[in-house]
């Protein structure tokens, strides 16, 4: 297979970073990191979601989706400011660690450089049958998985578990389920709720608290692939569940508000936060009092979230009220065009 050349590399950087945040989201946030049944869109600092903010990331996203570019850790051997995860040849040996297709894709680990991360450009390979360069053959935490191989190289996890499949092993992933909660904090760190609904207020998530109230989702189970065409005798709009809490603090919203859609069919939900007129005057909006909007899809019977943004140019006046009344408007419409909506009221506190 042929190499990619150096000018292919630095086309693939420039690709990286040129990439528009719109871009970036039509294709992370429109699902996300797939776990199961639930599609979780990404933070809009962070479309690639591996907790460094896309500003100072040294691997940003590309756009494709979230994992393809997430690297944690910034791994960069070379200390070329690219990261090991995007870049070509990431001990500069002059030995391109994959081939032109695995630098985009990553996707059959077929490696060229049998020492990616130490200088080798010789390749000795005194065991050629491991495939692993004598400088670098070795396991450090003596799982019996070769580092270069370990999506965990310094903790024991021979079963390489990885439930969110972002190919960083779960003992030293600190967000097992994606959802972009730590697992130190997150109420349900096996599954993915960023919303951290917990009704009862015990601690453990609605999501996994069969007891909680009101009662949890069910467990994932397999996507339907929706059919490629819509009978013509659908009128049914779909049933949609609107999950969020009554009441937030401002610094919880800073960024926006975390809405969990559940539709009984495939569906795309639209979410609207409007405020009363006289609100609306304060805050200086013209003929609207619509102050954010947000969007979700599912392929199927399922949940999603929507990320509700705050509207830019008032959100500063918006979070300096000390209380404000919002109402939240979800329009649920399936591949029939019939549509659900669904109101909630909720309250915006200062402290």
């Amino acid at each position: 297979m042929r190499i990619a050349t150096p000018l292919v590399v630095v086309a693939f950087v420039l690709a990286l970073l040129s990439v528009s945040p719109e871009d970036a989201a039509a294709h992370c946030g429109g699902g996300g990191v797939n776990h199961g049944n639930s599609q979780v869109p990404p933070p809009p600092d962070d479309l690639d979601c591996d907790f460094v903010k896309d500003t100072v990331d040294n691997c940003p996203p590309i756009g494709y989706d979230d994992i393809r570019t997430r690297n944690p850790g910034q791994e960069d051997s070379d200390d070329d400011g690219i990261g090991d995860w995007c870049e070509a040849d990431d001990d500069d040996d002059g030995i391109y660690d994959w081939t032109d297709h695995e630098i985009e894709y990553r996707s059959s680990r077929v490696k060229l450089d049998n020492c990616r991360l130490v200088k080798n450009p010789g390749q000795e390979d005194e065991n050629p049958r491991n495939g692993v360069g004598d400088v670098c053959d070795f396991d450090t935490d003596r799982d019996g998985t070769f580092d270069n191989d370990d999506n965990c190289p310094l903790k024991e996890n021979p079963d390489q578990a990885d439930l969110d499949g972002d190919l960083f092993g779960d003992i030293c992933d600190g967000d097992d389920d994606g959802d972009y909660s730590r697992d130190t904090v997150d109420n349900c760190p096996r599954y993915p709720n960023p919303d951290q609904l917990d009704a009862d207020q015990d601690g453990v998530g609605a999501a996994c608290d069969d007891n909680d109230t009101p009662p949890a989702q069910p467990a994932p189970t397999a996507i339907p692939t929706p059919s490629a065409t819509v009978a013509t005798t659908d009128r049914q709009p779909p049933r949609v569940t609107v999950s969020t809490r009554t009441s937030y603090r401002v610094a919880e919203v800073a960024d926006g508000l975390i809405v969990r859609v559940r539709c009984s069919e495939a569906c795309t939900a639209k979410a609207d936060v409007t405020v009363s007129k006289a609100v609306a005057r304060s805050v200086r909006l013209r003929g609207t009092t619509v102050v954010g909007t947000g969007t979700a899809r599912t392929e199927g019977a399922t949940s999603t979230y929507a990320f509700v943004r705050f509207d830019s140019r008032v959100r500063a006046r918006l979070l300096r009220r000390s209380r404000t009344v919002l109402t939240l408007r979800v329009a649920a419409t399936d591949p029939a065009g019939n549509v659900r909506r669904e109101t909630e009221q909720l309250v915006l506190r200062l402290g």
